[in-house]
């Protein structure tokens, strides 16, 4: 809203300004009198005059008027000081002068729009523009770097050859010296050794021949790729114009159709075919980084087998431990039920022994009490001996089995520990596999949209 000069009047929004002066006004066609402010006019009315309906109620809207008219003089004032300064901001912006033409303002206001419009449309333009030469910018930097690269390998090249070429000519010039010497000497070589020397002579002159062609055309490639990498130069800095928006909708069509495209067909060619190049090699990195991965899944599955095979190895002989552990028990049981025997045997042999003896004669009663004494303690010092060697076999044949169970579950969670690896390696060699196809897939559709 504007400010007016007049600091009596306080400014006000024009919509609530319009509803005010609507509210003041009125028709007095289609406006009814008050029938209670018609009794009070008649009540003051003069003595002795008498007036008609139709006076007493233009008398009535006559003071309604004079009540109204404070207000709609300030609305008037109002009205007239923002209009005064809308007309000040038209002239000062616009071409037109005041509010009475408002098809010319309509006109204006279409005309700056439309600018507006065009001015943005030329700055979207220009930024694709430039997003695409920053783009390009970066593929030549690329290619700038491999031709660079191109073009040190090629001096490596040139300096090669021309050593071999040195080289060559060595060996031509030793050649020709010594079939010199041989023409001079009195055992002159025969005619089939002079005509493989000129044989082998002609072969080394076209092989220098082949060389020095070959140098030729490294040389040239080599001057061409480095015009190449000076007239790339030009595109190095396209951001460093300066961008313009045009002020009126003229300016902006004759900047527009002014415009030439930046790169020609050839290097938007070069520049497809280096982004599908780029794309191949990096196609071919994957490629490689696949196989590299499935080669580790299969040394790892080769490795898990080996394991495999070294646990089931550790299996049999913990089985045929256990088959040696029973049959020593069986054994040592039978050992065990021997001594009992013969340690009972002894004792019933010697109280026999002793009872022939008693009845045979008195003379010997003592002597053959004392052998038969000594022998069965000897007997049975040796079964107690046998025993203890029994009980000893026993609690280290308990030790080894002791022993053998715990490596037994070692070997069990070490095999169960080795097929979760296994079946993790052969999800991983699926996935390897499935992305190799994928990768294949890839490549060979490449391979054709190339062809095209």
């Amino acid at each position: 809203m504007v400010m007016n000069n007049n600091h009596n009047i306080i400014p006000m929004p024009s919509k609530k300004l319009m509803a005010m002066v609507k509210q003041l006004t009125f028709d007095p066609l289609q406006e009814k009198p008050d029938p209670a402010q018609l009794e009070a006019v008649r009540a003051t009315e003069p003595g002795g005059m008498e007036m008609s309906d139709a006076v007493i109620e233009k008398l009535e809207r006559l003071q309604r008027y004079e009540a109204r008219f404070p207000d709609l003089a300030t609305m008037f004032k109002r009205l007239v000081q923002e209009k005064v300064a809308v007309e000040a901001v038209l002239k000062a912006s616009t071409p037109l002068e005041d509010l009475s033409d408002v098809e010319a303002l309509d006109s204006h206001l279409q005309n700056m729009t439309q600018k507006s419009e065009i001015s943005m449309q030329e700055i979207k333009r220009l930024t694709d523009e430039l997003r695409e030469a920053a783009k390009i910018k970066d593929v030549y930097a690329l290619e700038s770097e491999s031709q660079s690269e191109m073009i040190e390998n090629l001096q490596d090249q040139l300096v090669s050859k021309s050593e071999e070429i040195q080289c060559l000519k060595r060996q031509a010039a030793t050649t020709a010296s010594k079939d010199s010497k041989n023409t001079t000497d009195p055992d002159a070589p025969t005619k089939e050794t002079v005509e493989r020397q000129q044989q082998r002579i002609a072969q080394l002159e076209e092989k220098i021949k082949s060389l020095e062609n070959q140098l030729t055309v490294d040389n040239s490639s080599t001057s061409s790729l480095s015009l190449a990498t000076a007239t790339s130069d030009p595109l190095s800095d396209p951001l460093s114009a300066s961008v313009s928006v045009p002020e009126t909708a003229t300016a902006s069509a004759t900047a527009s159709g002014a415009t030439t495209p930046i790169l020609s067909k050839d290097k938007k060619t070069v520049a497809k075919e280096q982004k599908r190049d780029q794309a191949l090699r990096d196609l071919m990195a994957r490629l490689e980084a696949v196989l590299k991965e499935k080669k580790l899944a299969q040394q790892e599955q080769e490795a898990t087998e080996v394991k495999l095979l070294q646990l089931q190895l550790d299996l049999d002989k913990e089985v045929k431990i256990k088959k040696e552990i029973q049959q020593f028990n069986q054994e040592g049981a039978a050992t065990a039920a021997t001594v009992d025997e013969s340690g009972s045997n002894a004792g019933k042999d010697a109280k026999a022994k002793a009872r022939e003896g008693t009845g045979d004669c008195h003379s010997g009663d003592q002597g053959g009490k004392g052998i038969t004494a000594e022998s069965a303690a000897k007997r049975e010092a040796e079964a107690v001996k046998a025993k203890e060697q029994v009980l000893q076999k026993e609690s280290a044949v308990l030790a080894a089995k002791s022993k053998a169970e715990a490596l037994l579950a070692k070997t069990r969670a070490a095999q169960k520990a080795l097929k979760d690896s296994s079946a993790v390696n052969e999800k991983e060699l699926k996935i390897a596999k499935a992305q190799i196809k994928e990768l294949q897939k890839l490549e060979a559709t490449f391979q054709e949209s190339k062809k095209q």
